[in-house]
């Protein structure tokens, strides 16, 4: 008897199942969408329940990125394997973010999405933002010294002048170089304090990976607030106004999607639809809060257990490539680009292409980390250089942005993970030290 209770499931087990289940995740969203829809009031209502867990599941994610980046890279230079990893991430990173850009850029070419938008569509547009309150932050005229200052802004700020500081105003970037630079020294170092600071990093890290899982216990019930506090808020009229442009983004983001899973696959060996039911959790949160950084954790737990990745190589490339390997903001600003020029009827031809790639991919990896209306500051640097409005272009993609920031998310989660199991070598993917 002493055995079969023994063997038996407790009943925190089940529940735990039973809430990490992929359908009632899914229904859970549906019904935040339907509320949302229906029972406006009741949506408002839930809403800061909703944004209180979506704080709940952030808490512990810059601790996470800082003893991971410490610790991985750290790891790594004790090894002798950092080098080597180094050079691919710029490799691959580079390369990557270039193929994206010129495949977002060619497929919205061929389909036209900037085509028959009306006076009406527009007027819709306007109203949504006025809903958003994001009017304040509209320029009414272009200025192209913006851009520049926003390059210079992007490289001054990358070094901090006070990590704590930058760890407070969620300065993502300054506080990444400043964990690369410790975590370079700290493998380099001789003393074998360092050793015994890795293996405290390392530690923490797992703790703090452990209170994450605890709170993905209320993940059905935070995601069904969220939604419905957004669709209460947002309502549905853009999505038919812009739905040309909406479906666009999703098709581009299903292929790059498809071509990463097989490139996992491939890498991870195991099963096709394995590495899908790997990485569900993950791309959930991604799609649901529409936070990097809050699908992380979840992130690196998934590749480390169910995909068999070495923890060391998971700790440094995913923190690393969320900042540094933004596809999906690509995407964004490639597409924003090309539905401008269509707009207003402006050529788009070689040269407008290749500088809206090298545009695209700077202004992503400057916007990353800040939130989601705050890449509207980011615009300049894309339409100025392409001669475009600027007031008109952050009036529509402000409109855009609440219906498909959920996608750009779930697609940078998902290329980050396929450029992890590029450079990842096979002893890293067998889930050997």
């Amino acid at each position: 008897m002493a055995r079969l209770i023994e063997k038996s499931p407790s009943a925190g087990k089940a529940l735990g199942r039973l809430l990490h289940n992929p359908w009632i995740i899914l229904l859970s969203m549906v019904v935040g969408v339907i509320i949302g829809n229906t029972h406006k009031e009741l949506a408002i209502a839930l809403s800061p329940l909703g944004s209180l867990y979506l704080t709940l599941l952030q808490m512990c994610v810059l601790p996470i990125m800082i003893t991971a980046v410490i610790a991985g890279l750290g790891n790594l230079f004790r090894t002798g394997k950092a080098t080597l990893y180094l050079k691919r991430m710029i490799a691959i990173y580079g390369l990557g973010l270039c193929l994206v850009a010129v495949a977002s850029l060619s497929i919205a070419l061929l389909i036209k999405p900037g085509k028959q938008l009306t006076e009406g569509d527009k007027t819709i547009i306007s109203e949504q933002l006025a809903k958003a309150e994001t009017a304040k932050t509209l320029e009414t005229e272009a200025n192209p010294n913006k851009a520049m200052g926003k390059v210079v802004d992007f490289l001054a700020n990358i070094v901090p002048a006070n990590v704590f500081a930058a760890m407070s105003k969620g300065q993502n970037l300054a506080v990444l170089f400043f964990c690369l630079a410790l975590g370079v020294a700290l493998g380099k170092s001789k003393v074998e304090g360092a050793n015994i600071t890795l293996k405290v990093l390392e530690a923490a890290n797992e703790a703090l990976l452990m209170i994450v899982t605890w709170t993905m216990y209320g993940l059905p019930f935070g995601l069904c607030c969220l939604l419905a506090g957004y669709i209460a808020q947002t309502g549905l009229s853009i999505l038919v106004v812009l739905i040309k442009f909406i479906l666009l983004y999703c098709l581009i983001s299903l292929v790059l999607m498809i071509i990463y899973s097989l490139i996992i696959w491939r890498r991870s060996g195991q099963h096709y639809f394995q590495t899908w039911l790997a990485l569900r959790e993950p791309l959930l949160i991604a799609f649901s809060t529409r936070s990097s950084f809050a699908a992380m954790p979840a992130t690196l737990t998934n590749l480390h257990e169910k995909l068999k990745m070495n923890k060391q190589t998971v700790d440094l490339l995913v923190p690393v490539g969320i900042m540094l390997n933004p596809a999906g903001s690509v995407v964004h600003y490639c597409l924003i680009a090309v539905f401008m020029s269509q707009l207003y009827g402006l050529p788009f031809g070689a040269e407008q292409f290749i500088i809206t790639i090298i545009t695209s991919i700077g202004a992503s990896i400057a916007a990353t980390g800040v939130p989601s209306i705050a890449t509207l500051g980011l615009l300049p640097m894309v339409l100025n250089p392409l001669g475009l409005p600027i007031n008109v272009g952050m009036l529509l993609v402000a409109a855009v942005d609440t219906v498909i920031d959920t996608i750009i998310t779930m697609l940078n989660i998902h290329g980050n993970c396929a450029a992890a199991s590029l450079i990842a070598d096979k002893q890293a993917l067998a889930g050997k030290p």
